[in-house]
């Protein structure tokens, strides 16, 4: 047998490598986003972009038009091409699909500019003290 004898231990050790390699692997939303632009499958859910939520395993979330619609050979389809362009080997892959009007992101607060030290009146720490007379 190869395993009482030892052989091909060091490409299973290099496999192992490498599908851990796989699975800890982040992308950028912007390699993602660019993902999306290149993919071509006539759908008639719109993807608007996507970003990568998790690793071990790698959680990537579709943020589409209508998350519901998208068919399973589509998911099959995206998973298929995110392994090709990315080299998710030897790992498997979560695809999470979201509608975009369901991400409902805070308003940013304004901010207010500081008001500028003119030089005149009290220093900082000195008000309420009592002067000393002259």
């Amino acid at each position: 047998m190869a395993a009482k004898e030892a052989r091909g231990t060091k490409q299973l050790f290099d496999l192992v490598e490498k599908a851990y390699d796989s699975a800890s692997r982040r992308i950028t939303t912007g390699e993602l986003n660019r993902f999306v632009e290149q993919i071509h499958f006539d759908q008639d859910v719109k993807i608007f972009y996507m970003t990568q939520a998790a690793v071990a395993p790698p959680t990537f979330v579709f943020f589409a038009s209508d998350a519901s619609a998208v068919h399973f050979s589509y998911r099959r389809y995206l998973e298929n091409r995110l392994r090709e362009t990315s080299g998710f080997d030897g790992t498997p892959i979560r695809l999470v699909f979201r509608d975009r009007a369901s991400v409902k992101l805070p308003r940013r607060k304004k901010l207010r500019s500081a008001p500028v030290a003119s030089g005149k009146g009290p220093r900082r720490g000195t008000a309420g003290r009592a002067r000393k007379p002259s």
